[in-house]
């Protein structure tokens, strides 16, 4: 029997059929009369008379009664002295429960485990240097279909997820079932018992990037954290989780021309591929990703009068505008454009 209080717990042993066992103190007295009898046997302490013996019996005595008082302090100033043996079915015997604290104590809970029942007289507070009374009874009839570990009260308790067993519908100990999902290398039946959501060959198996389930580090299903970057649509928790570099309000967003990020078919940020032209120095994969029309190295190149390309401020190829006047035929914007001097509807005469 169990009485948990606020001034801490107290204990008394139930039996039935047996002796009750001994406190630590007759263990310590088993143990300084055998210490005696070997001591004897090889000759390392003869005893003339009864003398030695009565004072060997006195030691150990005074060690025993030392380790009962210290028995006593440990169990506090709460007192509850153990019953007598349950011989009989049905046998009742009533404790009583001291409060020998100074203090008024708060009795939080009072339990039998195994096959026995209590009923008690004791409220929920005991005043200092009271006591009541506690009736317990030995009912061999009662939990036949659970352990003693389960009977308490006289009623079998069902499994929890936080009794340290395997039971109930888990899969592993205290995971599973209707608990908390289990860790990898313990025992499933589904994927819903494990963390990782994985169950091969009755195993929780770790997070992987290939497994079709959102587990681990992701923010979707096999992309995202450690993972590959996610397609548009899917979830993320940053940019980088993104294939478009954009995550907004925990979506990954598509790439525009004015994101500020390089993504989509741009060749640099916002310019190239789908997106206007960039500007000389910027990163380009062909000519028509960059303003001048030329792309070298990967480069867009400034505008030259030797380039081939009209680029610049040229109204023609390589002529006009900054570069030589235009020859016949050439279009231009001015007289100036012209070898002739002379521009006529944007061409030169």
């Amino acid at each position: 029997m169990t009485v948990n209080t606020s001034f801490g717990s107290v204990s008394a042993a139930l039996m039935s059929g047996a002796a009750a066992v001994p406190t630590t103190s007759w263990y310590v007295l088993l143990a300084a009369a055998l210490v005696i009898v070997l001591a004897t046997r090889k000759q390392l302490l003869r005893l003339r008379s009864t003398a030695p013996l009565a004072l060997a019996a006195l030691i150990a005595t005074i060690f025993a009664t030392t380790y009962w008082y210290g028995d006593a302090q440990a169990a506090g100033a709460l007192n509850l002295p153990s019953p007598q043996l349950f011989s009989a079915d049905g046998a009742q015997q009533t404790l009583q429960l001291g409060n020998l604290t100074g203090q008024p104590v708060t009795i939080q809970d009072i339990r039998v485990q195994g096959r026995f029942t209590q009923t008690n007289g004791c409220s929920s507070i005991l005043s200092s240097g009271a006591q009541c009374p506690i009736t317990v009874a030995y009912r061999p009839d009662i939990c036949q279909t659970c352990s003693s570990d389960t009977c308490i009260n006289g009623a079998c308790q069902g499994p929890t997820c936080t009794d340290g067993q395997r039971n109930g519908t888990e899969t592993d100990v205290d995971c599973g079932g209707v608990c908390g999902a289990c860790s990898i290398g313990k025992v499933c039946a589904a994927s819903v018992d494990c963390q990782s959501g994985v169950c091969g060959a009755g195993i929780c198996q770790p997070a992987t990037c290939t497994d079709g389930i959102k587990n681990g580090s992701e923010t979707d299903v096999d992309c995202g954290g450690i993972c590959g970057a996610c397609s548009t649509g899917k979830v993320c928790a940053a940019s980088a989780d993104c294939q478009s570099g954009v995550c907004g309000a925990g979506i990954c967003q598509p790439a525009t021309c004015t994101d500020g990020i390089k993504n989509g078919s741009e060749t640099d940020v916002d310019c190239g591929g789908v997106c206007g032209a960039c500007s000389t120095g910027k990163v380009c994969a062909a000519s028509a990703d960059c303003q001048s029309g030329v792309c070298g190295a990967g480069i867009c190149q400034p505008a030259t009068c030797t380039d081939g390309i009209k680029n610049g401020s040229e109204t023609d190829v390589d002529c006009g505008g900054i570069c030589g006047a235009c020859s016949t035929g050439k279009i231009c914007a001015a007289s100036a454009d012209c070898q002739s001097g002379v521009c006529n509807a944007g061409v030169c005469q």
